[in-house]
Order: structure tokens, then sequence, then C-alpha cells
């Protein structure tokens, strides 16, 4: 149970049911589709579609960029669940898989500051 002011954190969750209803499209959200609750209400919880909430709330999700594997519920998402988020929420964000790799000639904890600064500067 949540004390009264404890502020809930955000999540991700599959509706356990279909009498939840979407905050910005008033729909209901069918049972087993994910959902989200940006947690950012004391004790309210506010589920939205993982469509409606990256259209309309766009400025806020660029905050939760580097907080995403912090989010309850992240880690249970299935691969094909986490690319579909990335791609409502973090539209222009690149996959990891498309994001150069850096191939570095030893470990980076043995390298000194000038040896990395010249790999960086490749």
């Amino acid at each position: 149970r949540i004390k009264i002011n404890q502020k809930r954190m955000p999540e991700f969750q599959h509706a356990k049911s279909d009498r939840s209803s979407c905050c910005v499209c008033r729909r209901n959200i069918r049972k087993d589709e994910l959902r989200y609750n940006p947690g950012d209400g004391y004790y309210r919880i506010s589920w939205h579609h993982i469509k409606c909430y990256g259209k309309t709330y766009q400025a806020k999700l660029y905050l939760l960029i580097e907080q995403k594997n912090k989010i309850c519920g992240w880690k249970w998402l299935t691969p094909s669940e986490k690319s579909k988020v990335q791609r409502r929420f973090w539209p222009y964000e690149a996959d990891d898989s498309a994001k150069p790799k850096l191939r570095l000639p030893k470990d980076i904890q043995q390298m000194t500051v000038k040896e990395l600064k010249n790999e960086l500067a490749k």
C-alpha cells in the first residue's frame, strides 16, 4: 500500500483488466495491453496508452531518456515492447545497434588520458 505522502514512480504494466481508461483519449485500455503511468501525482494512478502519452507529453519524456532502465516494469518488457516504447517515447534516439561502437586497442582502465584523447579524436 502507498502512503499518502509518498510519490508514485513511473511504471509500465500490462493491463490487468479492461476497466482502466487512458487519460488522454479517454478510451478503455484493453486487458493485457501495455500501459504507462507517469507517476506524476501523489497517491494517484493515471494510465495512458503508449501511443497517446508519447504523442501528447513529448517534452516530459526527454527527461526520462537517461532513467528508462529505472522505470518500474521496464526490465520485464519484451524486446519488441521495448522497441515499441522507444519509437513512441523517444523517436529521435538511435537504437543501440545504430550507435557507433568505439574500438580501443586496449582496456580503457589501462589507458592514459592522452591515449584515450587520441583514440577519441580519430
